[in-house]
């Protein structure tokens, strides 16, 4: 009978430790019994028994957590805004090279209109427009994205 209760404690116990993984998953920490990365890091001695948590402490918990995910709702979110500029870059870098193209490569319609020099000028003066007018919205949304960029490197670090 004594046997029996001694292995019966050990038993216990041993099902009380657990193996626990410290893991960081697509950017979020994670902890699972298994390793959940290729760098799982396994605490030591972690005892799986229910633990008591004072009211301050589920405070800072709970603040923590309310913190984890704003930070990563701001990630997302500037994510899918930098994602729309650079769809917008693309499109503008599109439109231009598109007219370009039309501009550049287009049929002279008769040999007065190749004579005619206000014709040649003409294109060439939308074809500065046009690199003028891109330029300008391609370095406003680049600056855009950097500054997107450096904020999402902000909210990763801090």
């Amino acid at each position: 009978m004594i046997r029996m209760s001694l292995l019966s404690c050990i038993f216990l116990t041993l099902a009380a430790q657990a193996s626990v993984y410290h893991c960081v998953v697509n950017g979020v920490i994670t902890f699972s019994q298994l390793p959940c990365a290729v760098d799982a890091e396994k605490l030591s001695q972690y005892d799986s028994r229910p633990t008591v948590i004072s009211e301050n402490n589920l405070a800072v918990l709970a603040e923590d957590a309310l913190q984890q995910i704003s930070r990563q709702t701001s990630q997302q979110r500037l994510n899918q805004h930098l994602q729309q500029l650079e769809r917008q870059i693309h499109q503008i870098e599109q439109t231009r090279d598109a007219r370009l193209a039309e501009l550049t490569d287009g049929d002279v319609q008769s040999p007065e209109e190749v004579a005619n020099r206000s014709y040649l000028q003409g294109i060439a003066d939308e074809i500065a427009a046009l690199l003028q007018d891109s330029q300008a919205k391609l370095t406003v949304l680049h600056q855009q994205a950097d500054a997107l960029q450096q904020q999402l490197l902000d909210l990763e670090q801090g």
